[in-house]
């Protein structure tokens, strides 16, 4: 949250700077471009923290998805007792996999997880922008 403070007072003081020239001042082309890749840096912000932390899954899929996985193993554990068979070998090796898989969604749902993603495409984008950028 630190991080969002302090990104948003940066575009605060950018935009300030910009909005500080007077119409009189300023070289119609380079500010209003000036302007406009502002406005675009910060809509594209606004876009990435609305993905990256209130897109998340709400409680009740949650546990919709935990009611799910705990029916389902009770279910394989009924039909498994009734069967007459002793205990298989899979069973572990299908609990393994569910927790797998929540484990997973639990830790791609949250942007500040033990999930690294690479920032590297940005920066080729800025690299290439700085390069080829007019």
């Amino acid at each position: 949250m630190q991080e969002r403070a302090r990104l948003q007072a940066i575009q605060y003081q950018l935009w300030s700077d910009a909005a500080y020239v007077r119409s009189d001042e300023e070289d119609d082309g380079v500010l209003a471009a000036y302007r406009d890749a502002l406005d675009n840096l910060i809509a594209v912000d606004v876009r990435r923290w609305s993905v990256g932390y209130q897109s998340r899954l709400p409680g009740g899929v949650w546990l919709l998805l935990g009611a799910l996985s705990t029916f389902g193993m009770l279910g394989i554990g009924f039909l498994v007792g009734n069967s007459g068979s002793t205990r298989s070998t899979l069973t572990p090796v299908l609990a393994f996999a569910f927790a797998t898989v929540i484990t997973l969604i639990a830790v791609l749902d949250r942007p500040d997880g033990h999930v690294a993603i690479s920032q590297q495409p940005l920066l080729d984008l800025r690299a290439y922008l700085a390069t080829h950028g007019d």
